[in-house]
């Protein structure tokens, strides 16, 4: 009798163990189990729409004439351990100053993207493992309601418009794992629009802007 349980008992902890070791190594789900996971994130950003604003050559400049970000929130799909696939939207802020005025401005954006984590893509063996700290890779491709406000210091008076247009963006992201279902991340991004006359004064290609981040994940095992 006590033979049989001990059988028994040894063929539950393999069952058990073989399932811990199939559930960290299946391809749908990163290091942590996750499938789903949504977060939300803030911070500042500066959009080079005013060709008279200060000089872009001065850090100060863009600590000066930065605007806030807040908030982006998103959603997620993790796929395997290297590639995700998300959903996100949030409003972007770009007031600036010139010798000609200052304006108000902003965007409403909303993308798809794609995410890809470096590290492992670098160290395979990661996969599973205890490491707290990431690095991922996102690009995204989306649209974007813009409007503006110029207040003229001259006779011109008050300039305003809007519209829409296609944005693109990129992104590189380290995030820290403080349970299985919490993360922190801070992340850095450069966004490109397709229209020249977000701020109501021309640019010569496209508006382009660069974006910090600090967020907050959550992980739906």
């Amino acid at each position: 009798m006590k033979t049989s349980k001990n059988t028994i008992c040894l063929i539950i902890l393999a069952v058990f163990f073989g399932l811990n070791l199939s559930a960290q190594n299946s391809p749908i789900f990163d290091k942590n189990g996750a499938r789903w996971s949504l977060g939300v994130k803030g911070g500042i950003d500066y959009f080079f729409v005013n060709p008279d604003a200060e000089d872009l050559t001065k850090f100060s400049t863009f600590i000066l004439q930065a605007s806030w970000v807040a908030p982006v929130i998103f959603g997620e799909y993790t796929y395997n351990d290297i590639f995700s696939f998300g959903l996100e939207s949030g409003y972007f802020a770009y007031n600036r100053g010139g010798s000609k005025g200052t304006y108000a401005g902003g965007t409403i954006d909303a993308a798809l993207y794609a995410s890809f984590n470096f590290s492992n893509i670098a160290n395979k063996n990661k996969f599973g493992s205890s490491s707290r700290v990431s690095w991922y890779g996102n690009v995204g491709l989306g649209c974007s309601y813009y409007h503006y406000k110029n207040y003229y210091k001259n006779s011109i008076g008050i300039k305003e418009g809007d519209g829409f247009t296609p944005l693109g963006f990129t992104s590189i992201i380290c995030a820290i794992n403080l349970t299985n279902n919490w993360e922190l991340f801070a992340e850095g991004q450069y966004r490109a629009y397709i229209a020249k006359n977000m701020g109501g004064e021309s640019v010569k290609a496209f508006t382009s802007a660069i974006a910090g981040f600090f967020g907050v994940r959550f992980k739906i095992l």
